[in-house]
């Protein structure tokens, strides 16, 4: 995020100590609140880049075997729960999923929570009444296919290629 020749960090802005999504959400959005304009459409940007990134057929795979099953939409709040989870965490999910195992919310209802983030930017633009600029961001959510191979094969494949979440998720969610 950039803003009169000085970079504004994303990951800086989105890290917190708070335990729980609901709580790092809360500190986001006082956080941003106090940006102006072109501050908020930069972090909606980079948190776009940032879903980008991760918007990967193994990643999506390793979230799905945690849940038992995972939609478009459900893996787009995952992603945002990701990201919530700080720039270290976010870096080595998406380098190798399997962190996940050691990662992952014991309350599913994180994820639903972290959906949130997508929209933040762009509710407190429309609050200001900057509508025109809020409705020119991007959707994290509209992507065409996602990077890397296919993790195909069923239950048995997903198992067999996440080990680690297998392990931690078995007789759970999976």
């Amino acid at each position: 995020m950039r803003k009169g020749g000085h970079v504004l960090e994303f990951w800086t802005v989105v890290a917190s100590a708070a335990a729980t999504v609901d709580a790092r959400l809360t500190e986001l959005r006082a956080r941003l609140a106090a940006r102006g304009a072109e501050e908020l459409a930069a972090f909606h940007r980079e948190l776009v880049a940032a879903h980008r990134r991760a918007y990967r057929w193994e990643l999506w795979a390793a979230f799905d075997l945690v849940r038992g099953g995972l939609s478009d939409q459900e893996f787009t709040a995952a992603r945002n729960w990701l990201i919530l989870q700080g720039q270290a965490a976010f870096d080595r999910a998406v380098a190798d999923p399997e962190t996940l195992a050691e990662l992952f919310p014991d309350d599913p209802d994180d994820l639903c929570a972290a959906a949130e983030l997508s929209t933040l930017a762009v509710e407190l633009l429309t609050e200001r009444g900057a509508n025109g600029l809020a409705e020119s961001l991007e959707s994290p959510e509209l992507f065409e296919d996602p990077a890397g191979d296919q993790v195909t094969g069923g239950l048995e494949q997903l198992r067999t290629h996440f080990p680690r979440i297998a392990k931690r998720y078995e007789g759970s969610a999976i």
